[in-house]
């Protein structure tokens, strides 16, 4: 099992731009997965300049995992440091089919 209740999910992603790794704190609601305090960042420089793309194709491979797993949902909160709206809450919650 990769997510374990009260511990932290770790994970390293490539993109065309470099390497950048995740982690959030891992929490459960029954089949929910919850990844609070998600944080994404590059693994070496200050940004990650790989636009979008490879954010969403990890995000696809976190929900294959969380599938894996048994989970039914997601739900995913972050806060953004950079970029536009910086500070502001993101929530992504969806169901895993």
């Amino acid at each position: 099992m990769r997510f374990v209740e009260g511990k932290i999910f770790e994970a390293t992603f490539q993109s065309p731009a470099g390497q950048f790794q995740a982690a959030a704190e891992i929490r459960f609601d029954g089949v929910k997965l919850i990844l609070d305090g998600l944080a994404i960042y590059p693994e070496s420089g200050d940004f990650i300049a790989a636009g979008t793309g490879p954010l969403f194709t990890a995000l696809r491979q976190i929900e294959k995992w969380a599938r894996e797993d048994g989970f039914e949902s997601i739900d995913i909160v972050a806060k953004r440091v950079s970029g536009a709206n910086p500070g502001r809450i993101v929530r992504l919650e969806r169901e895993l089919r």
